[in-house]
């Protein structure tokens, strides 16, 4: 349930803020009134929750994407390809583990993407839970079709977010 906080420390981290953790995005965003961390523990965070988390933890958010049924995989790929040759961006991603295959079970979760591999038409997803799963190349596809199906909690699609540091 804080794969939303681990993922944006880590794409903090990736941004330049070498002191970001779970802990710290979780304490921020729940002084800020971004999110409250009882809740975010017992549940987990909406892509708009984990946008509020991250503006509170000093990330500029640049794109706020759900992935309704009108978004094709070519849309997702040539989004993903255009912010991560950005200099100072990252991408989180949500979507369903259960859609994605990985794990049957489970449903929503938030990891940051890692890269593309085009001649696969393939995402490296950086999976932050580790106990239970490990990063993986997904097939565009299957990730995108993970992200379109609906958040019970926010009743929207899920999708992703592209974020960036607030003095880049």
């Amino acid at each position: 349930t804080t794969c939303g906080p681990a993922s944006l420390a880590v794409c903090l981290r990736a941004l330049g803020d070498a002191e970001a953790t779970e802990e710290r995005v979780l304490a921020t965003g729940d002084a800020a009134g971004a999110v409250e961390e009882a809740a975010v523990l017992r549940t987990g965070v909406t892509l708009a929750q984990a946008a509020a988390l991250a503006q509170a933890s000093g990330l500029v958010v640049h794109g706020h994407t759900h992935a309704d049924s009108f978004v094709r995989v070519q849309d997702a790929a040539d989004a993903f390809r255009a912010e991560l040759a950005l200099e100072g961006r990252a991408v989180c991603l949500n979507y369903h583990m259960g859609v994605l295959g990985q794990s049957p079970n489970l449903r929503g979760h938030l990891s940051p993407l890692g890269g593309l591999h085009e001649s696969t038409a393939s995402a490296l997803v950086l999976d932050v839970w580790l106990e239970e799963t490990e990063p993986v190349w997904a097939p565009l596809e299957a990730l995108v079709a993970s992200m379109q199906e609906v958040d019970d909690a926010s009743g929207k699609p899920r999708g992703w977010l592209v974020l960036g540091m607030a003095d880049q």
